[in-house]
């Protein structure tokens, strides 16, 4: 499991981003379960307004969402002046090759396959801690 409790710092906060409310309220639920402060979103346009609302630390993004997929969702976020500080993440269960580069040049700063790896995620939020403060 994933642990931030261990830290002196405050938790990340979290914006999860995914079309398919199971995907989005597990992610969440095994996040908040860490001592993480986690907001759902279950589309494009709600998570713009999620970001402007509650400045996230990180954004978990599912990139096969319509009518705003993540890349889109990511490029607003990295137009926004919060969004160039921000840990973008992009989930997918759709493996295609070179979609890992893609995501990079678009301003992901991580890359997961469904289902996610949970060890590699905490330590990329161990990271994203660090980084916070």
């Amino acid at each position: 499991m994933l642990s931030s409790k261990s830290n002196a710092t405050a938790p990340l906060s979290i914006l999860v981003v995914d079309d398919y409310p199971q995907s989005a309220e597990s992610f969440a639920y095994v996040l908040r379960i860490e001592n993480f402060t986690v907001t759902v979103a279950h589309s494009g346009d709600e998570a713009l307004r999620i970001f402007d609302d509650v400045r996230p630390s990180v954004v978990m993004l599912d990139l096969l969402m319509r009518p705003l997929d993540g890349f889109d969702v990511a490029k607003a976020i990295r137009s926004r002046n919060q969004g160039a500080k921000t840990l973008l993440i992009a989930i997918t269960g759709w493996a295609q090759e070179g979609l890992p580069q893609q995501c990079y040049d678009a301003g992901f700063n991580a890359f997961f396959l469904k289902p996610i790896n949970y060890t590699e995620l905490k330590k990329l939020l161990t990271w994203g801690v660090v980084l916070q403060h």
